[in-house]
């Protein structure tokens, strides 16, 4: 029995000399403590490698759409009125400036953004609607009432776009000049009338309402101008960009 314990003790004994010791092993098979301070060191290097990634969704403003011009209010249902009619139905404001797009549509344009909202607000039929106001809806505006006592009551305005701009042959194609003449000579409401008729007929028919020496002027004028501008192509307004700031933050 003595000899049992005696070994025991010896075991114990052994086993508390081996302890002092690690061996490889015993190493390897221990968890490595690493230095979080090398750690931060070698993620801060990873990140400066990294270049950084921006999306569209992350950009103030959709890049691939119409830029809005805060300044300016577009006008839609112009189709005879003149330049003339289109400020007095704005009530003469001071500062406004009629930029034409076609027939049916011009910009305008005001000094600053407050000017053109308030402009728009005088328009509007529901004066509440200011709050909807921006460069994707119309909104509908007050009718107008010519000197022919003729009612316009399809006009309706957002805020203009830098793709709101007149396009080249927009005058030779422009109907309201083949009614009423490029100097806006006052006609008689049966004049009027009857030039619109024609023009519809002829436009149904497969023309656009010219007379066939009036066709052929302008297609030889057309091939000039192509020849001497072949490089020319429609540019739009330079816009303010810093103005685009507060629209959207509104």
């Amino acid at each position: 029995m003595d000899d049992v314990k005696e070994a025991m003790d010896l075991d114990l004994d052994l086993d508390e000399e081996l302890s002092k010791y690690t061996t490889p092993q015993d190493q390897l098979s221990e968890p490595i403590q690493e230095d979080k301070g090398s750690q931060d060191q070698r993620d801060e290097k990873e990140q400066d490698g990294k270049e950084e990634v921006k999306l569209v969704s992350d950009e103030p403003f959709d890049r691939f759409e119409a830029l809005p011009r805060p300044v300016a209010i577009f006008l839609h249902g112009v189709n005879d009125m003149s330049t003339e009619q289109v400020v007095a139905y704005c009530n003469h404001p001071e500062g406004l400036k009629v930029e034409w797009i076609d027939d049916s549509a011009c910009n305008l344009v005001m000094k600053t953004t407050s000017e053109a909202k308030e402009l728009a607000e005088s328009l509007l039929v529901d004066k509440d609607e200011i709050n909807q106001l921006n460069h994707k809806t119309l909104l509908k505006t007050k009718p107008f009432r010519d000197e022919h006592d003729e009612i316009v009551d399809t006009l309706s305005l957002r805020i203009a776009t830098d793709e709101d701009v007149k396009r080249r042959g927009a005058s030779e194609r422009s109907r309201y000049y083949r009614i009423y003449g490029t100097d806006r000579t006052k006609l008689r409401k049966e004049t009027i009338q009857s030039r619109k008729e024609m023009i519809d007929r002829m436009s149904k028919n497969g023309g656009d309402g010219r007379s066939v020496f009036d066709r052929l002027d302008q297609e030889e004028e057309e091939v000039t101008e192509e020849e001497k501008n072949e490089e020319i192509v429609d540019q739009p307004l330079p816009l303010d960009l810093s103005c685009l700031a507060n629209y959207y933050q509104d």
